[in-house]
């Protein structure tokens, strides 16, 4: 589906001509008037697609790349409206800050997914020892564990232990919704 609406998006933006270099010396010579700043965002989101090619296959969707993109360059818009640089050098200062910009949002984004992942990596890991300590547990005492004897096999705190036993529900609950949101789908495509 997301896939679907992101070649609608292509599709669209297909129809727009990016900025030459003349008109964009115009555009940014007559910021902040907002015809400018409208021409000069549509001109620019082929470059942020084009850029966000470039990222695409780290574990983040392409659309994500290009949304975070797409909000960089115009906050970089917003603030070089309200402070422009007229000139010959104009051109040129605005596709660094866009540039700058749009790389750092999906550099952002990139790193973000990371963390995302190496927390769930860690989550996964926890989870599995708990369920280990559990079972080992219980086949000792001859009754399911209370939280401070698995607190103490994991040498974690009784919190902790809350903590991924809470983690651990929640991503139950998580996967259970993505599987009735996908079979939901399925219906709906036939």
């Amino acid at each position: 589906m997301e896939n679907q609406f992101y070649q609608m998006y292509l599709d669209e933006l297909s129809e727009i001509p990016e900025c030459t270099n003349e008109e964009m010396e115009s555009l940014l010579n007559s910021l902040p008037n907002e015809e400018a700043v409208k021409r000069l965002t549509e001109g620019s989101l082929a470059y942020v697609v084009r850029e966000a090619a470039k990222y695409a296959g780290n574990d983040v969707e392409i659309s994500d790349l290009v949304q975070e993109g797409n909000m960089a360059l115009l906050l970089v818009l917003k603030n070089y409206a309200s402070h422009p640089v007229v000139g010959d050098d104009a051109v040129s200062y605005f596709n660094q800050l866009r540039e700058r910009a749009v790389h750092m949002a999906m550099e952002a984004v990139t790193e973000e997914q990371k963390q995302s992942e190496q927390t769930a990596e860690k989550l996964t890991a926890s989870v599995n020892v708990l369920n280990v300590v559990m079972t080992k547990l219980a086949e000792e005492l001859g009754r399911e564990p209370n939280l401070s004897e698995i607190a103490a096999k994991m040498q974690m705190s009784e919190d902790e232990v809350q903590a991924v036993m809470k983690e651990a529900i929640n991503a139950v609950a998580v996967d259970r919704s993505e599987a009735a949101q996908k079979e939901d789908e399925a219906l709906e495509n036939q």
